[in-house]
């Protein structure tokens, strides 16, 4: 096996900490619709959101699209929200990249993200500003998104490492999929205490 010089975390759910349930149910309230069918339309255009629809775009789609009654003085709530939801960190692992980067490894972030939520995670984390991280990489920023195989390859360009030593931590079966194929290594992120042990067989 290779030796391992860098590795790219996405951000959300794995430097973030999972949606907080009390954020979820707050979006669906204010939907006033059947959870199931506001999820499904919640998620059906996240990538949208990710790169190119404004914030108003996307949550009038999500409406649209699970049936709930539109009002201009929900965005402002629905924004509010979901940014709570998205800025809950898991500081073990933010721990952990630091200490990597310590250790001499690059370290990569490479995250799909709207405009909206990004600057205030741009706003309320000071690490984002410093040189923790070799390379920042965001969808809304480019215009595209984790599973496209170009987001992968500008990673490994901005660190300037080869994929076969690059190791790449998400959370989504997809993008795992995507990346594998590309030839990085990879672990699907479930818990942190699960994804140590599955970092340290990368190690030996």
């Amino acid at each position: 096996m290779g030796r391992i010089k860098a590795i790219i975390f996405d951000y959300g759910a794995v430097i973030s900490a999972p949606q907080p349930k009390k954020e979820i149910r707050a979006m669906e309230e204010l939907a006033a619709v059947d959870r199931e069918r506001f999820q499904e339309a919640y998620w059906r255009y996240r990538l949208e959101y990710d790169t190119v629809l404004t914030t108003e775009e996307y949550w009038r789609k999500v409406f649209s699209d699970c049936g709930a009654v539109w009002h201009e003085d929900l965005l402002r709530q629905l924004l509010y929200h979901d940014t709570r939801s998205w800025t809950v960190l898991n500081r073990r692992m933010l721990a952990f990249v630091k200490l990597l980067k310590a250790l001499g490894f690059k370290v990569g972030l490479l995250s799909n993200m709207p405009t909206d939520i990004l600057k205030e995670m741009r706003r309320k984390f000071p690490w984002l500003h410093g040189n923790l991280f070799d390379s920042q990489i965001f969808s809304c920023d480019i215009k595209k998104a984790k599973p496209d195989p170009a987001v992968f390859y500008r990673s490994l360009q901005e660190l300037g490492v080869e994929a076969e030593e690059t190791l790449f931590i998400d959370d989504m079966t997809a993008n795992i999929e995507a990346a594998r194929k590309v030839g990085l290594k990879t672990i699907q992120y479930k818990t942190f205490s699960r994804f140590l042990r599955d970092f340290f067989r990368f190690l030996v």
